[in-house]
């Protein structure tokens, strides 16, 4: 549900948006996504 709605916001995967919901439940930092997880993710350089 929260997943659906950050794609929607953000205009990514859902797919994407709950991968990135796991990780912050699993504790990961914002840092660590962005810089270590953005195959997870699929997260750009331009996105900060």
């Amino acid at each position: 549900m929260h997943a659906k709605q950050l794609a929607e916001e953000f205009k990514i995967k859902e797919e994407y948006a709950a991968n990135l919901i796991a990780l912050l439940d699993e504790g990961n930092t914002i840092p660590f996504i962005a810089r270590y997880r953005k195959e997870i993710t699929s997260l750009r350089s331009s996105v900060r």
